[in-house]
């Protein structure tokens, strides 16, 4: 929602609802085999989970960022779709403790966030596959990072190959 108001001829209120996308057509196999989503907006899962059962043979879902690492350890699930802004762990911690972890350090992570992408420290983030925008998201988008193809490069914009943040700088 963003609000534009001038004294004297009123406010402008402008209000984007992500709506729910058509499913890419599926074809033969899923563009995955499993993927464990981390996101606390139940709204927006309803949606995306639909969106995923087009892509993915399994889908877990977790709202507790405080739980990844333990439940991509048991899953091993092909891709993490982890959102940054959480309650309790944010999805940078979540992402420095993903690859901390020798059992979960090589699973892929694609980000999926509210933000705009000029509010993304993507050198917090490195390295994932890729930071998709969740209003500007398409089933193409989607299935592409899903499938890590390397015409995505619109859809994403590559994290800088930066070193892991201590987690001082994490509580930042």
């Amino acid at each position: 929602m963003t609000l534009d108001s001038v004294v004297g001829q009123g406010t402008q209120v402008v209000i984007d609802i992500p709506a729910l996308l058509p499913a890419a057509p599926r074809e033969a196999a899923s563009v995955v085999r499993s993927v464990l989503v981390v996101d606390d907006d139940e709204t927006w899962l309803t949606g995306f989970r639909a969106l995923l059962a087009e892509l993915a043979g399994s889908v877990t879902v977790l709202t507790d960022s405080g739980a990844v690492v333990a439940a991509v350890e048991r899953e091993r699930p092909d891709v993490v779709v982890l959102d940054l802004n959480m309650p309790g762990a944010s999805g940078y911690q979540v992402r420095r403790q993903l690859a901390a972890c020798p059992a979960t350090a090589q699973v892929p992570v694609i980000v999926v966030t509210a933000l705009e992408p000029a509010d993304v420290d993507h050198a917090r983030l490195a390295p994932v596959r890729a930071v998709l925008n969740k209003s500007r998201l398409t089933p193409a988008i989607l299935a592409a990072s899903l499938g890590h193809e390397e015409n995505t490069a619109v859809a994403r914009r590559p994290a800088a190959q930066a070193p892991l943040p201590s987690p001082a700088e994490e509580r930042r």
